[in-house]
């Protein structure tokens, strides 16, 4: 027989959202994809020139993930999804 923790397959993870924050209330949310063990399935950063942007080659699988974000804005009126990259300066 099991109990608790020892029964459930998923690790139990700590929550990630502000205590007191009104997550209804409009605002700019990122979202951080991961993928196991870090593998590079969603594309490939290219680096550029100093202080110019990185470039972002997606994989089949990072085109397909990059079109159903944007379609969220489609689906949602409160929502204005874009694809952002950060400029590479040290």
């Amino acid at each position: 027989m099991c109990r608790g923790e020892l029964c459930s397959p998923i690790p139990k993870r700590k929550p990630n959202r502000l205590k007191d924050y009104d997550y209804s209330l409009g605002g700019t949310y990122f979202i951080t994809i991961c993928t196991k063990g870090r593998a590079e399935l969603l594309g490939v950063i290219r680096r550029g020139e100093l202080c110019s942007p990185n470039i972002l080659q997606p994989s089949s699988i990072g085109k397909l993930v990059e079109t159903e974000i944007i379609k969220l804005s489609q689906v949602y009126d409160d929502i204005l999804a874009k694809i952002l990259s950060r400029p590479y300066c040290t």
